[in-house]
């Protein structure tokens, strides 16, 4: 790519949001938090109207400014990144543009020569209210950008977008590679785009994204995408037509990928605590989402959160608790969430319960609450209930904070230093946590675990993950007080061949985030003793959480790969006609013949016909999906599925756009996984 001009490939932007704490989403369940920097995922598609992937939503006073910098304003790639956004395109002199408030600066850069760094801004550059945007030649790959971070900037590749969706065989010039960018930025800020014509004809994908020569009587449902209509056969059409405006209709309708993109935008709070019932996990946790962001305007909302606090999904109880927050009927429920048997959801209620209620009672009930809450076993909630109590004036809260804040763990005992200092303690700050350097040996390593830090140990799990020492280090962990240590270690055993013994034994814990990770690393297990595993595996298949019962299936249709005995046969049978669409699929992966006529959900159909089957279907997706389909097409269809997995990723993982770290609140490099792993951040 160096010595093509104009042939421009990362884009990077410097965010001017800090950095929230490192939440991120674990196999099974709500996010819990450490320090560890976060892989990239892909950037999302947010239109108008809330929290949505790529990026926080448009600040109130409307979408951001577009404006582009360029060397050579006359160049035709940021000709056509500037006309498809319609913003104003001026001459870059080379000193790094700070960006006005509501404002994103796009620098087109074009380096002097093959050496030339990176003009990254100093720590001191003025900052405005938006990010800055900058498009540098070089690859930089998923990994590349996290020191880019280190200096707020974030990366989008423009030809790794156009081929996202319309396959690796493009061949395209500067002028389609600004409109490949101007489509990721727009999606990411949720910004209209103009129709631009390029040097040529557009791709089928590019062309439909932007909206350019869109028709709804197309046949190609890449061109209808751009010109949507919600009554249209093909379900990527109806995915575009949701994200636009609100629909009942969508909202009940048939493909549940549809249904959780219409739940974004839905106002009506009936039609909303419906679809808390729905079978599908996915379209139950983003109505909740959709309901906890219309709790402060709803009484209907408020109701509908109180309900779904007994909800058997620890998603959608999580989501309930954040909705909670203040809500004078609810804090009987909150009180009790504190005690549920999902860490996650215990973190939650502890933070809802920052807000102390107004009548002194009730006050004294819930400061009660967190005193006990205080000795939880997990250091996570520990540091929740530590912020918690500084909000409750009182000596039992201001002695337990002094109790957390020599709390072992780093994390928490800093948590309850701030706290404590906001509440007049002076309690001394201890240094902020850093990660342990990362073990060279089995000995250095046995060192390091010694530590009674639980977040440090939890980081040294990850670092040894993958060593061939690293197993009876590990193994010790197992009995750990905190079930974060215990998760942490059983992840990084999940990378050991020979772990399969730990996982299935972790399979009897008693959190439940635990057990769905030892699932997802008994799933990358080799496929042996299939039908011992299907005796551990019965409790875990008939979870209530949709969660655990999810990576039951797959742990159990990876290991099934060829024909079992009947007991295993008869277990995925049962699979595939779960409720759950990621149920379902994951059990027709291994057993293609197991399609239901009728199946109504692309994600089912889909994995039927990778696996070799024939669904009774002329959807695109599906169809792309095929063996030796268009790799056009296919590309297509996987940033299609892409875009939705992002909104599965973001409302699964984070409740409000100040809780979303850094690393998910930028543009990213494109990385297509899987669909349905909330855990992927």
């Amino acid at each position: 790519m160096r010595g093509l001009p104009l042939l421009l490939a990362p884009l990077l932007c410097l965010t001017l949001l800090s950095a929230c704490g490192g939440d991120t989403a674990p196999p099974g369940g709500p996010p819990t938090e450490g320090p560890a920097a976060h892989p990239p995922g892909p950037p999302g598609a947010p239109p108008p109207g809330g929290l949505l992937p790529g990026g926080p939503p448009p600040a109130p006073a409307g979408p951001p400014r577009p404006a582009v910098l360029a060397p050579d304003p006359g160049a035709p790639g940021p000709r056509a990144l500037a006309a498809a956004l319609g913003a104003p395109l001026q001459r870059w002199e080379g000193a790094w543009p700070a960006p006005a408030p509501g404002t994103i600066w796009l620098l087109w850069w074009v380096e002097a020569a093959p050496s030339a760094p990176l003009p990254l801004p100093e720590n001191s550059a003025p900052r405005g209210d938006m990010p800055l945007i900058v498009l540098p030649p070089g690859a930089v790959d998923a990994q590349g950008w996290r020191p880019l971070a280190k200096a707020r900037v974030s990366v989008i590749d423009p030809r790794a977008a156009l081929q996202a969706w319309d396959g690796p065989a493009v061949s395209a010039g500067p002028a389609t590679l600004g409109l490949a960018a101007a489509e990721g930025v727009a999606r990411h800020f949720g910004l209209p785009l103009r129709p631009t014509p390029a040097s040529g004809p557009l791709p089928p994908g590019l062309a439909g994204a932007m909206g350019a020569a869109a028709d709804p009587t197309a046949a190609d449902p890449r061109l209808r995408r751009g010109a949507p209509q919600a009554a249209d056969p093909d379900v990527a059409v109806r995915l575009a037509a949701a994200a636009q405006a609100p629909s009942a209709a969508l909202a009940a309708d048939p493909e549940p990928l549809v249904r959780a993109r219409a739940a974004r935008l839905l106002d009506d709070d009936s039609a909303l605590q419906g679809l808390l019932a729905d079978p599908s996990s996915v379209v139950r946790v983003v109505a909740a989402q959709r309901l906890t962001e219309r709790v402060g305007r709803s009484p209907a909302a408020r109701a509908a959160l109180r309900a779904a606090a007994a909800h058997p999904d620890a998603y959608v109880r999580w989501k309930a608790a954040t909705g909670l927050a203040g809500d004078p009927d609810g804090l009987d429920l909150l009180i009790g969430l504190l005690s549920d048997r999902d860490i996650d959801v215990r973190r939650e209620a502890a933070a809802a319960l920052a807000r102390p209620p107004v009548d002194a009672a009730a006050q004294a009930r819930a400061r009660e609450a967190l005193l006990r809450a205080a000795a939880d076993p997990n250091s996570f909630v520990r540091r929740r209930v530590a912020e918690a109590l500084g909000s409750y004036r009182d000596p039992r809260a201001m002695d337990a904070l002094r109790r957390l804040a020599a709390d072992p763990t780093s994390l928490v005992a800093e948590a309850a230093a701030m706290a404590g200092a906001r509440a007049g303690l002076g309690l001394p700050r201890p240094a902020p946590y850093a990660p342990p350097a990362r073990p060279t040996d089995a000995a250095s390593a046995a060192a390091a675990l010694a530590t009674r830090d639980a977040t440090r140990q939890k980081d040294l799990c990850g670092q040894i993950s993958g060593e061939a020492w690293a197993g009876p280090l590990l193994l010790p962990l197992l009995a750990a007080t905190d079930s974060e240590v215990r998760k942490a270690a059983i992840d990084a055993l999940g990378h050991d061949p020979a772990a399969g013994a730990a996982l299935r034994g972790a399979l009897a814990d008693p959190d439940p985030d635990v057990r769905i990770t030892a699932l997802v690393g008994l799933a990358a297990q080799p496929p042996a003793e299939v039908d011992a595993l299907i005796t551990e595996l019965r409790g875990p298949l008939a979870a209530p959480d949709a969660e655990e019962r999810l990576r039951a299936a797959e742990a159990l249709s990876a290991a099934a790969r060829a024909p079992a005995s009947p007991a295993v046969e008869a277990a995925l049978a049962a699979l595939a006609v779960d409720p759950d669409e990621r149920v379902r699929a994951a059990a027709v992966g291994a057993r293609p013949g197991l399609l239901a006529p009728g199946e109504p959900a692309i994600l089912v159909l889909r994995a039927a016909a990778a696996a070799g089957g024939a669904p009774p279907t002329d959807q695109s997706l599906v169809s792309a999906a095929r063996p030796g389909a268009d790799p056009a097409l296919a590309a297509w269809a996987r940033q299609v599925i892409q875009v939705e997995d992002d909104l599965l990723h973001v409302v699964f993982s984070w409740t409000t756009p100040e809780s979303r770290p850094l690393s998910h609140r930028v543009l990213r490099p494109l990385a297509p996984r899987p669909y349905g792993q909330p855990n992927r951040g």
